[in-house]
């Protein structure tokens, strides 16, 4: 996420809503979205961004790039996975440095419900989703 702040809510008391201008691509937008709820999934809609356009491509059309932090034991573990996969640091150098994993986001097909992003989101999880944004909101 960069440092220029841009207007974001959230109906749901659940559920936390942040959004910049990405860091590293111009033109887009990160969303931050905090699922507070530790038992029941969430389909998050995200709305006021140019769905006829997308920063990121695949295969099948316009995508998104997303990073999902999860707990792999619930809301109370004491371990990260990202996108699925743990979040462990390698210990190398005769254990007086680590290498981090990849912290690659995924890129996911750009779902849309009545004009609306749809973004699914496990309990207890957080999820940064890169996209497009209008023109003019970000520019680079």
């Amino acid at each position: 996420m960069g440092t220029s702040v841009l207007q974001a809510s959230s109906s749901d008391a659940m559920l936390r809503a942040y959004a910049h201008c990405s860091a590293d691509h111009g033109g887009a937008t990160t969303v931050l979205l905090i699922h507070l709820d530790p038992s029941v999934p969430r389909t998050v809609l995200i709305d006021g961004l140019d769905l006829s356009q997308s920063l990121h491509e695949n295969a099948s059309g316009s995508a998104t790039i997303q990073w999902h932090l999860t707990g792999p034991n619930g809301p109370n573990s004491s371990e990260v996975a990202l996108n699925g996969r743990l979040l462990v640091a390698k210990v190398v150098a005769g254990g007086t440095e680590y290498d981090l994993p990849s912290l690659d986001g995924r890129i996911t097909p750009m779902q849309q419900e009545g004009g609306f992003i749809s973004v699914e989101m496990a309990p207890a999880s957080i999820a940064f989703v890169e996209l497009e944004t209008p023109s003019g909101v970000c520019s680079p």
